[in-house]
């Protein structure tokens, strides 16, 4: 995915000198978000911790040999905690933790939402934690984190560094958002990679209605696609769209 021409976006390593020791890094939850980001930060030569949270937890677990624990024992144990949860979930369970969890003194607890702020995590910053949202923009695929992917992160000064070192052990580029430029931020990406992908689905099952073999009709497309976004990436918007859009064709 293209990076985001945002004037406050740069290399997170421009935050950071010299790589410091491995961090330990918690995951509640364990999904395709939380697998994907679990097995990019192990092989950035971080040690992962696993709560006990079901099969797909233990899985993970024993995939990337790592500790599975419970989720308190993950907050206290933990230099960075992701709670790696659906988007409706994330405030009740940073509130049962809060209820539950040892104080924090400075630990960092981070959700992946791209909708929300790190308001919703308020319950464990009143415990003594740092708190962070950090949104990759990417597809996730559960295997890996693209180089060049661009993250968005909302932290507070004094807590960025954390969130900063990861982003760039990751590769990726930081995008730094204030929790009022969210919900712009997540329909920009709704817009551009789950329409994009709908439209192409839509496209697709224009010329199978046709004739056209399924797998030749994506191919054919998906190259249409490729193409489009390479042209965008070489001369802009609007200046790389062709076609009967742009000569006004009924």
């Amino acid at each position: 995915m293209a990076r985001m021409p945002d004037p406050q976006a740069q290399p997170a390593d421009a935050h950071q000198g010299a790589r410091s020791a491995p961090l330990v890094i918690g995951f509640i939850g364990a999904g395709r978000a939380a697998s994907t980001l679990a097995w990019s930060l192990e092989r950035a030569g971080h040690e992962v911790v696993v709560a006990r949270r079901g099969e797909a937890a233990a899985a993970l677990a024993e995939a990337l040999d790592a500790r599975l624990v419970g989720r308190a024992e993950v907050l206290a144990t933990s230099d960075v905690t992701f709670l790696a949860v659906p988007d409706s979930a994330i405030s009740g369970l940073a509130s049962d933790l809060a209820r539950k969890a040892v104080p924090g003194n400075g630990r960092l607890v981070a959700h992946l939402s791209g909708s929300q702020g790190r308001a919703v995590l308020d319950p464990l910053a009143r415990r003594g934690y740092a708190t962070a949202a950090i949104h990759p923009l990417q597809v996730l695929s559960g295997w890996r984190i693209v180089p060049g992917t661009t993250f968005s992160v909302e932290a507070a000064e004094t807590d960025g560094g954390v969130a900063a070192r990861i982003v760039a052990d990751l590769s990726g580029i930081q995008v730094t958002l204030p929790a009022s430029a969210r919900a712009a931020y997540h329909a920009a990406a709704v817009m551009a990679a789950n329409l994009g992908m709908t439209m192409l689905a839509e496209a697709v099952d224009l010329l199978e209605g046709q004739g056209v073999p399924r797998a030749e009709a994506l191919e054919g497309l998906a190259s249409l696609v490729r193409g489009g976004l390479e042209a965008s990436m070489d001369r802009g918007l609007p200046g790389a769209l062709t076609g009967p859009v742009t000569r006004g064709d009924v």
